[in-house]
């Protein structure tokens, strides 16, 4: 089996995620989807790893729930994190594009600003978020095309939401966490 992605996975998932006693069932998608990625490591020696860029480690650190906080680190302790630098070309020209999206509102930058980060490490990696955050989502859909180039292909990024049930997360995790067409931004109908 080739090797899986390695996912970028928002604070709002570690924030969500439930302990075993989680019955509510946003905390229980994301608990599952957590602890099914942390299966998959464990049984394939390249299994979808969990990216972490400096920012997304400090907005981490401040907002794991009880479960997450275990879990991340086994992630760590057993290697399945994968460390990214952000080139500061790389932000300040997504900035820059988002800042100079035509027609776009105050609102709708502030959405992508407010989770550009998840973009950039996106980028320095597998070009996949798993993020419930359905605005900035909602956002990046549809100004894509606006601020993709060649250094910046914001179109290509797939984006997850576990805790919606058409998207399958766990399903999709378990066929290899591959970068499906549907599920880029470019095509993204939210």
């Amino acid at each position: 089996m080739p090797r899986f992605c390695d996912l970028v996975v928002d604070t709002d998932i570690a924030k969500a995620a439930g302990g075993e006693d989680a019955r509510h069932p946003v905390s229980c998608a994301c608990r599952d989807f957590l602890a099914r990625m942390m299966e998959l490591n464990r049984h394939n020696l390249d299994g979808p790893r969990l990216v972490m860029s400096d920012s997304l480690k400090a907005e981490w650190n401040s907002h794991k729930s009880a479960y997450t906080r275990k879990w991340y680190m086994q992630m760590l302790g057993r290697g399945y994190i994968r460390d990214v630098a952000i080139p500061a070309e790389l932000s300040a020209l997504l900035r820059h594009m988002i800042m100079n999206s035509s027609l776009a509102s105050i609102s709708q930058i502030d959405a992508m600003l407010n989770d550009r980060h998840l973009i950039e490490a996106a980028i320095a990696s597998d070009l996949i978020i798993i993020s419930k955050e359905a605005e900035a989502r909602r956002e990046y859909a549809f100004y894509a095309h606006r601020i993709s180039n060649d250094n910046l292909p914001v179109e290509d990024i797939a984006w997850i939401n576990p805790t919606i049930p058409s998207e399958d997360a766990i399903a999709w995790l378990d066929n290899g966490a591959i970068r499906e067409n549907g599920r880029m931004l470019r095509n993204c109908n939210t």
